[in-house]
């Protein structure tokens, strides 16, 4: 029976793939990646699937299946690694840190999205037929509470963000946003569409409704092919009664 790792040991290990994997040159890729990154104002860092499953197989079957507590943990891993060689930029970022997958290999098409990949990591193509304008997206909200002043937050999880019912401290339900303690990110609504060669003779193209955040905004624009690596969610429509 494989052995459940905590998220502490996980980040460990993927520290560990951040430091000391070397690609055919001797260089050690991604540690050069994290050092550079605030000579390049980056807050990403692109990682190779191949590389990672070559590492740490392992954890690359992980990503697939649970990729929001992999890439959680493999930002607090470049945090950390960032941290050790300049602290300030790392103190700076430290919210807008983010490993992107890239290279990977578990590909769908846009017909084969079922509820099986709910959560999970998967790679698709298609062509992009339409994008939104950019929106500010709340990543973490600050409430005050009216009563007793104590700040309440709500993370994003998932694309959702639920306001807390009560203050943490003296259960008082009145409680109202604070700016001071709030982050708020940039995203982008991208229409992506199955490509012609894919599309089966007599069917309509399907579609694909996808979500782009941070320094993903703006990258592609309507008649772009492109390789999509992202997390497939369910959205419930809010139905109301009268």
């Amino acid at each position: 029976m494989a052995e459940l790792k905590t998220q502490s040991a996980i980040v460990n290990d993927l520290e560990e793939f951040l430091r000391a994997f070397k690609d055919r040159s001797g260089n050690y890729k991604y540690f050069d990646r994290i050092n550079n990154m605030m000579a390049a104002n980056s807050t990403s860092l692109l990682v190779d699937y191949i590389d990672f499953d070559t590492f740490k197989p392992d954890l690359a079957k992980k990503i697939t299946d649970d990729p929001d507590e992999m890439l959680e943990a493999f930002n607090k891993a470049v945090f950390s690694v960032l941290y050790e060689i300049h602290p300030d930029y790392a103190e700076e970022i430290s919210n807008n840190i983010k490993v992107r997958i890239g290279n990977y290999t578990v590909q769908k098409g846009l017909r084969e999205i079922n509820a099986e990949a709910i959560n999970k990591l998967i790679g698709v193509s298609g062509m992009v037929v339409r994008t939104s304008e950019v929106k500010p997206l709340a990543k973490k909200i600050g409430y005050r509470c009216l009563s007793c002043g104590e700040i309440n937050e709500a993370q994003l999880k998932s694309l959702v963000l639920k306001k807390p019912l009560k203050c943490k401290q003296c259960s008082e339900k009145e409680l109202e946003m604070d700016p001071d303690t709030s982050i708020f990110i940039d995203f982008q609504m991208v229409r992506l569409q199955e490509l012609p060669e894919d599309l089966p003779a007599g069917h309509l193209p399907h579609y694909l409704e996808v979500t782009v955040i941070g320094d993903l905004v703006d990258q592609c624009r309507p008649g772009d092919r492109i390789l999509l690596t992202g997390i497939v969610r369910i959205e419930q429509e809010q139905l109301s009664q009268h």
